[in-house]
């Protein structure tokens, strides 16, 4: 978004009789984590040590025979 689709957006809203929340008193975005350099947006990056499951625990196979 820039500041033409944030205007096009309140326009919207106000022909509409709605508007947009004003932030709280003393809200200072870059403070949020996300708006952070270098905070990662993607999945989990955990240890290596969840990455992989192995399944060696057999009591869990069925032993009907069909």
């Amino acid at each position: 978004f820039g500041a033409k689709s944030i205007d096009e957006v309140k326009m919207k809203l106000a022909a509409m009789g709605l508007a947009l929340k004003d932030s709280p008193p003393g809200f200072i975005p870059t403070s949020i984590e996300s708006y952070d350099e270098g905070y990662e947006t993607d999945a989990y990056q955990g240890s290596p040590e969840y990455t992989e499951v192995e399944y060696t625990d057999t009591s869990f196979q069925e032993t009907e025979q069909l």
